[in-house]
């Protein structure tokens, strides 16, 4: 886990990208996903999608910088990764390639730090609160799997990405990720 000071720092960091005009834009028109892609676009980032044996993704800062993910992943756990890989931009770390997501607090800072702020980009707490009074949900609600699967759904995420979200909102304690898995959707958007 990193230090609670680290983690504001990139959370206000994610918040600047998605005060973007760009992102405002879309988000007033109605949309409730974040377009990671689009970021790194608006960026200059050259974002490379190609199918990988083993990594995710990859953040390339050489001559020019780039992102390389692998689309042979599922949907949710694509667009996280792009959001890693961002924040591996944004924090102005090297070059970086990622096998997995969620360190867990035995990795280096780097990779909490891009895990940070991927998901404070997807899952920031305005963003999750306009889902919820949208679908008249409360804090009550996503305590039901079926609801965070919803949610999950609505924000573009993986259901373990919107569990993990959740948790580091506070919505959720910190035993939930690991009774997850018996409430796993069977075809879920996992990532």
């Amino acid at each position: 886990m990193i230090a609670r000071g680290t983690a504001l720092k990139v959370a206000r960091l994610a918040a600047e990208v998605l005060a973007s005009p760009h992102t405002r834009a879309r988000l007033a028109d109605g949309y409730t996903r974040i377009d990671p892609i689009a970021i790194a676009e608006d960026e200059g980032i050259d974002v490379m999608v190609r199918p990988l044996d083993k990594l995710l993704g990859a953040f390339l800062r050489e001559d020019s910088v780039g992102i390389l993910l692998n689309y042979l992943r599922p949907a949710g756990m694509f667009h996280m990764t792009c959001a890693h890989e961002l924040g591996h931009f944004f924090l102005g770390h090297g070059t970086n390639t990622d096998e997995q997501l969620d360190y867990g607090s035995d990795a280096n800072e780097v990779e909490l730090e891009a895990d940070q702020f991927a998901y404070s980009l997807m899952a920031p707490l305005a963003l999750v609160v306009k889902v919820l009074k949208a679908q008249r949900w409360n804090w009550e609600s996503v305590r039901d799997p079926a609801t965070i699967y919803q949610l999950s759904l609505r924000l573009g995420l993986s259901y373990t990405a919107m569990v993990w979200s959740l948790v580091r909102l506070g919505k959720l304690d910190g035993e939930w990720p690991s009774r997850w898995h018996a409430f796993r959707p069977r075809a879920s958007n996992e990532r």
